[in-house]
């Protein structure tokens, strides 16, 4: 009896010590790069702002003419306390998963966050990432991942989430993450290097050669900021890179630089 009741004890301290190491939880995380821990911290709202998860609340940065980057006091952005994870949609959006519904809120005229209820967006049952794909200057897409395969959802006119038909990307084998750079462009990270597909208008993804993108050796993450423009992250600084698809070439703003905070 002993034996077997030592047995048990280490069949149930074997399945906790497995679910202890496995992910934590995604609560007042950014679910953007969940295969990257360095910015499980960081989302970018649009509107040119960097956001910064500091316990239960979201920290907005904003970039000043004098290329100052100042912590915006009054636009701090308190998060729900029961959540699944927290994106950003462009355009000065966050999204948060709150039970089955991803909920978006938005900041008024008078710097009061506002729940928009006609945007809610119906969590599927069964995905394995979620993401946000951004525009300039329209509401962005998400992307939904279920055994490697990205399918894009789209707000129509009538403010009725879509799936988009014409559209699906098979991630890569062997990558170490993928996110959007905005619009129809997907990046890819690997072995130090990162990488485009482009969505062609026959809806088929060319990589292009021409775009790649050596990274630091020691670099911790790889975010997007704005469409087109991503934040490299290399000892606790994010430093950014636009790319410029018409003279095919890396533009680096090093005035930009943003020293995380923590």
């Amino acid at each position: 009896m002993k034996h077997r009741f030592f047995r048990f004890a280490v069949v149930v301290f074997s399945t906790m010590m497995f679910f202890s190491c496995s992910k934590p939880s995604p609560k007042n995380r950014s679910i953007e790069y969940m295969n990257q821990e360095a910015a499980w911290k960081i989302l970018c709202p649009g509107m040119g702002s960097i956001g910064i998860i500091n316990n239960n609340e979201i920290d907005v940065y904003y970039l000043n003419e004098k290329r100052i980057w100042i912590l915006d006091r009054v636009s701090s952005f308190v998060i729900p306390e029961e959540n699944s994870g927290i994106l950003a949609l462009g355009l000065g959006i966050i999204g948060v998963i709150e039970s089955d519904l991803m909920n978006f809120y938005y900041l008024d005229a008078e710097n009061l966050w506002k729940k928009e209820y006609t945007m809610q967006f119906v969590m599927p049952s069964e995905y394995d990432r979620i993401f946000p794909v951004k525009f300039s200057w329209e509401v962005g897409v998400i992307g939904v991942e279920k055994d490697g395969i990205v399918d894009f959802y789209y707000l129509d006119e009538k403010l009725i989430w879509r799936k988009d038909e014409t559209a699906s990307f098979v991630v890569p084998m062997n990558i170490d993450d993928y996110f959007s750079v905005g619009s129809m462009v997907m990046a890819v990270v690997s072995d130090k290097k990162l990488g485009f597909y482009y969505l062609k208008d026959d809806s088929n993804w060319e990589f292009l050669e021409n775009f790649v993108l050596k990274l630091p050796d020691q670099y911790e993450a790889v975010i997007q900021y704005e469409q087109n423009i991503i934040g490299v992250l290399n000892e606790g600084k994010i430093k950014f890179y636009e790319v410029d698809f018409n003279d095919n070439e890396w533009i680096v703003d090093e005035t930009m630089n943003f020293h995380l905070p923590f």
